[in-house]
């Protein structure tokens, strides 16, 4: 397949995944669009391997992992481990759900690594910026997913 093609069949499984996952694992209901996170900013980033070499970072405002961590403990005062954890979960069922879609629509077999979280915007050195969906949630916060690949690596 093309890498055109194949960059908008990634595309559009990423899209799809967080649009099913956020409302139901976060309850925060999403809009295309909107400025990238500022301010307070954390990031999920894991790796694919398998048929293709993809690299997935989502930077969001501190307001979107605070929100989902809430609803998932169900706590109003949450520790900083919590909020990490929840954030490594909701990435987990999304890129599930990324590597199901790709298979489906693709027959792309895909494995990723255990998400990192890290606080601020961080992109792996040495990586080629691929494309970015920018997205905001129903009380303005901003999420931005980017694919990105280590630039000595042919990327999807």
């Amino acid at each position: 397949m093309p890498d055109v093609l194949m960059q908008e069949v990634f595309l559009g499984a990423v899209d799809r995944a967080l649009r099913d996952v956020m409302p139901r694992v976060a309850g925060i209901a999403l809009l295309q669009g909107g400025p990238p996170p500022a301010g307070e900013v954390y990031t999920v980033h894991t790796v694919f391997e398998g048929d293709t070499n993809a690299d997935l970072s989502m930077c969001a405002d501190a307001a979107v992992f605070t929100r989902l961590t809430q609803r998932i403990t169900q706590q109003e005062q949450i520790a900083q481990e919590d909020l990490a954890d929840a954030a490594k979960e909701l990435f987990n069922v999304f890129c599930g759900h990324i590597a199901v879609d790709l298979f489906r629509t693709a027959k792309l077999t895909l494995r990723f690594q255990i998400p990192q979280f890290s606080k601020g915007r961080q992109i792996p050195s040495g990586h080629i910026w691929l494309f970015s969906l920018n997205y905001r949630g129903d009380r303005n916060e901003s999420i931005q997913v980017i694919h990105h690949a280590r630039a000595d690596l042919e990327p999807l």
